[in-house]
């Protein structure tokens, strides 16, 4: 079949497939099959489909996002699971997750959504499981500088109640 293509504010054509991509075809240039009166974009046209070929990048966005987002729960379970909780592991497992998150959103553009939808699902899990590992990396910090502090003669709990029992409050 032969195509009319629509160039430059003129009806060219008709042309063979193979010849389309020297006129400058992209996937929205419209085109007419020859016989028909209906103007279509070429990426509409399956038997075209040889000439915009899909990138894999892009057709793997939701695996590697839904991976990343198992890698960074697997990775989580071992820090906690191993008392290994601390700031750098806890950052390295989030940027793990952030990654898995962006590409499990750039997955919703992939024909198959099934591995976003899985990783972003298993990433609002990462997320929060990791805010929980936050407050509790917090919580330590705080005791240790309260005990610290207290060790240290800087935190004198007389003068705190003193002051409530002045004050009443």
């Amino acid at each position: 079949m032969r195509y009319y293509i629509y160039k430059d504010g003129n009806v060219v054509g008709p042309y063979e497939p193979t010849q389309l991509p020297q006129l400058g075809l992209t996937a929205n240039s419209q085109l007419c099959a020859e016989g028909s009166n209906d103007w279509y974009e070429a990426k509409y046209y399956q038997e075209l489909a040889f000439l915009f070929p899909k990138s894999q990048s892009s057709s793997s966005n939701g695996l590697i996002g839904m991976i990343a987002s198992i890698v960074a729960l697997v990775a989580q379970y071992v820090v906690v699971h191993n008392g290994w909780l601390n700031w750098p592991a806890e950052l390295i497992v989030t940027a793990i997750g952030i990654f898995g998150l962006i590409k499990s959103i750039k997955g919703f553009k992939d024909p198959s959504k099934a591995f976003a939808t899985i990783g972003l699902i298993l990433n609002i899990a990462g997320l929060i499981w990791s805010i929980l590992c936050y407050i509790v990396l917090l919580g330590i910090a705080s005791i240790k500088a309260i005990d610290h502090a207290h060790r240290h003669g800087l935190f004198d709990m007389s003068l705190i109640s003193n002051y409530f029992l002045y004050y009443k409050l």
